[in-house]
């Protein structure tokens, strides 16, 4: 119970400030003018569902779990128009319909951080989530770096050879688009535990050193 409240807090906390960043970009606007999605509200949301998710399941089910919602994105993207650039993609008609068109981003209707592109959202929190757990495996630092380097290239060569049937795409956070950018992450780390923990060079990367050490993910 004390989790779910501290949980429940930071995400309403979270996008107050994302609702009152959006309120001083409209110059202090009315209500009914306020964009009601954006960046911290998306984050907030992720927080909460990974949280959720991954307090009531077993991690060994978080993967299949990613899969599924990628899958049903990916369906909902191709019965509902969600590759076409315009209102009539089924992601601008469900916010349109819930959220009303003054409170979305106004660029064709499709708002890049809307209601339906949090589910793949959630994915992509979720993979960040079973990367933190490989990085406090209590394992050998080599191990854990031939881990993510094999899943940063699996997921990197995914979502360019998906990408002929599903664009990459960041305004309707397409599948291709989480896995092209979370293999790209994921390589990234990877290179850097490679500079820092194992080869010894710390110079210049003083900020962002960090041993990697076994221990629980608080939340």
């Amino acid at each position: 119970m004390p989790l779910i409240k501290k949980v429940i807090k930071r995400t309403i906390l979270l996008f107050l400030v994302g609702l009152f960043i959006n309120w001083c970009a409209k110059g202090m606007c009315s209500f009914q003018e306020l964009r009601i999605p954006g960046v911290l509200q998306r984050l907030a949301l992720c927080y909460f569902f990974t949280v959720i998710i991954c307090t009531n399941i077993h991690e060994k089910y978080i993967p299949a779990l990613i899969t599924v919602l990628l899958l049903i994105y990916q369906i909902i993207l191709v019965t509902g128009n969600g590759f076409v650039y315009g209102p009539q993609n089924i992601i601008a008609v469900i916010d349109q319909y819930i959220l009303g068109a003054s409170h979305l981003y106004n660029d064709h209707g499709i708002d890049p951080e809307g209601i339906l592109s949090t589910i793949p959202s959630i994915s992509h929190t979720l993979i960040g989530y079973c990367i933190g757990k490989i990085c406090i495996e209590k394992e050998n630092i080599h191990s854990k770096l031939e881990k993510l380097f094999l899943i940063g290239t699996v997921l990197l060569f995914a979502g360019y050879l998906f990408s002929y049937g599903c664009p990459i795409n960041k305004k309707i956070w397409s599948p291709t688009y989480v896995f092209m950018t979370c293999g790209a992450g994921i390589l990234l780390l990877s290179l850097l535990i490679w500079i820092i923990d194992i080869r010894k060079y710390q110079k210049g990367f003083k900020l962002i050193s960090v041993p990697l050490k076994s221990g629980r993910i608080k939340y």
